[in-house]
């Protein structure tokens, strides 16, 4: 299982996939990262690909991509979404998030 708490993923590109991280696991809990001014074709600040992922606590800046400009979950992927801030102390980006086919509880 991958825990990260308080992380910044700024300015960084991805070859295809996942400009600020690229997930494939079994499990990841992401507590209170930002994702900032990062670049891939599908995702550019998350790329999903398989597993079970809790994200609490996040936002989403300026990130790029052809698809899912912030977060992309593939279709094998869970992901939950929390929110632990107040509404005005985080964002959820332009396009915060495209799933193809997975399962997404909010």
């Amino acid at each position: 299982m991958l825990v990260m708490d308080f992380c910044t993923f700024y300015y960084n590109r991805g070859a295809s996939a996942g400009g600020g991280l690229y997930f494939s696991g079994s499990s990841a809990t992401l507590s209170h990262l930002t994702f900032s001014t990062n670049y891939a074709a599908a995702g550019g600040g998350a790329y999903l690909t398989t597993g079970a992922v809790l994200l609490v606590g996040y936002a989403f800046e300026s990130n790029t991509g052809s698809v899912g400009l912030d977060l992309f979950a593939h279709s094998s992927s869970a992901l939950t979404l929390e929110s632990s801030c107040d509404s005005d102390t985080y964002n959820y980006g332009r396009n915060l998030l495209e799933c193809s086919g997975c399962s997404v509880p909010f």
